[in-house]
């Protein structure tokens, strides 16, 4: 059997799926995976498996997502011309943009804590296991407020560090000091900016400036001087006077085409939920800490959520999570999920005229998902397929009331057959087997997006 396109060999035997980013889409597609890094040229993903066979079933899904995410940078690399000037205002106010975003993060930071909480369970983990260590600082108790000395120390030294190369750099004029940042808030305002033009040095210098000088400040509140935060909204020179709300916005994407049933309903809770926390806010009002303050609460929603629960506000379900501690609460994937849905309504208001043409738009929401980390779902071996297909579900054709009748039969056929996720295989029926008349291709097909896609050929005189 030979891999499908778009799948290889690891050096560890590993197969994996990846595909070239288009030249010209780099970063597009970094910022729209929200990727550390400025550019990507290749969208990888390990695909978990050794076997040939396996990796092909695997591959098909994480293909279509390189598919839906090449598709979406394409269409906001369109909605961005190539500009090779700029006012001597937007200079000033995008730097003092970065500016305010760099003591909006401080603030963040010492709102969230640092890395203490990591240093607090090593610490754990090796008085558990009887491991001497030596520390020069004391492992303080958990706290849910403020910042350890540990990470004050820290956080000293780094801003102390970052001022010393800030300054050689602006004494030397090193823009590449501040390319990554340059290119992040241009991406965030909407603009691309030829990076050979004079408004590019001459916006690079001006945020170059505005980064020595967010340096110094930061290290006179790390003195404790009480330095206030501009309002991002302010910094960029926006009000929102004559601006559209997130819900207006959210209004407008529903009138603007058809969508899934699906789709409408998971963006509607998820708006549901921010407006419940924050309230209808104008586009331009929204904050990094806006965002910060909705992935925590939403981090806080219970799994199970049966009673009063179903319908409680989220202001509301982060008050019974403090009173029930060890109840379990959603994934970082529905976190994620949550948050893409705000942002791309956001990012669709932004694109569609509820926020003026002179005001530069920052997405708040870009870099702040949750870290979901590797999935640790395994594929199954060979010896737990035999027990599960030896029970009585398919020796004795036995249907349980726990497995939905039949559907304890052909689900795990189908999932075994196509690699199919439970959410595509569990709505189908007998007429999604389709049969092409050109080709006479049987196959199983199944609704997404609005559109059918064939997901598994059925060789055979298959009955379904």
């Amino acid at each position: 059997m030979r891999v499908i396109m778009g799948v290889v060999k690891n050096e560890h035997g590993v197969y994996c799926a990846r595909k070239k980013v288009p030249k010209g889409l780099e970063e597009m597609v970094a910022a729209v995976t929200s990727s550390a890094r400025p550019r990507v040229a290749w969208l990888k993903r390990s695909l978990h498996t050794k076997d040939i066979r396996e990796a092909n079933v695997r591959a098909k899904p994480v293909l279509m997502e390189f598919d839906r995410i090449l598709t979406l940078a394409v269409e906001r690399n369109k909605a961005q011309p190539i500009r090779t000037d700029l006012t001597d205002a937007e200079v000033e106010r995008f730097a003092f943009l970065h500016y305010a975003k760099m003591l909006d993060e401080d603030d963040a930071l010492r709102d969230e804590g640092g890395s203490e909480a990591t240093f607090r369970n090593v610490a754990e983990q090796l008085e558990n296991a009887g491991i001497p260590y030596d520390s020069e600082f004391f492992v303080e108790p958990r706290t849910r407020f403020g910042v350890s000395e540990r990470d004050m120390s820290k956080l000293g030294e780094t801003l102390a560090d970052g001022l010393q190369v800030a300054k050689a750099a602006l004494a030397r004029r090193n823009l590449g000091h501040v390319a990554e940042e340059t290119s992040e808030l241009l991406h965030e305002v909407g603009i691309q900016l030829d990076t050979d033009s004079d408004a590019y040095r001459k916006l690079a210098t001006a945020i170059l400036k505005q980064h020595v000088a967010a340096l110094q400040v930061l290290l006179r509140r790390h003195d404790g001087e009480p330095i206030p935060t501009p309002k991002l909204a302010d910094a960029a020179g926006t009000s929102a006077a004559g601006c559209g709300t997130i819900r207006a916005a959210h209004e407008g994407w529903i009138r603007a085409k058809a969508r899934p049933p699906g789709s409408l309903t998971e963006f509607e809770n998820a708006i549901d939920r921010f407006v419940e926390l924050h309230g209808d806010l104008a586009l331009t009002e929204l904050t990094r800490s806006h965002v910060r303050a909705f992935r925590e609460a939403l981090q806080e929603i219970p799994v199970r959520r049966i009673g009063p629960l179903r319908a409680a506000t989220l202001p509301d379900l982060i008050v019974w999570a403090r009173e029930h501690p060890t109840a379990a609460r959603i994934s970082p994937g529905t976190v994620n999920k949550l948050l893409g849905a705000v942002q791309a309504i956001a990012i669709w208001g932004r694109s569609n005229g509820l926020v003026p043409d002179d005001i530069p738009w920052v997405d708040p929401f870009s870099n702040m998902r949750v870290d979901v980390g590797e999935p640790d779902r395994e594929p199954w071996e060979i010896d737990e397929l035999r027990l599960l297909f030896s029970s009585p579900v398919f020796t004795e054709g036995r249907r349980p009331n726990g497995g939905k009748g039949e559907a304890a039969f052909w689900l795990p056929l189908l999932g075994l057959f196509t690699g199919a996720r439970l959410g595509e295989l569990a709505p189908l029926t007998a007429a999604d087997v389709k049969t092409d008349e050109a080709s006479g291709v049987i196959s199983i097909q199944i609704a997404r997006a609005g559109a059918w896609r064939p997901v598994f050929p059925v060789e055979g005189d298959h009955r379904f």
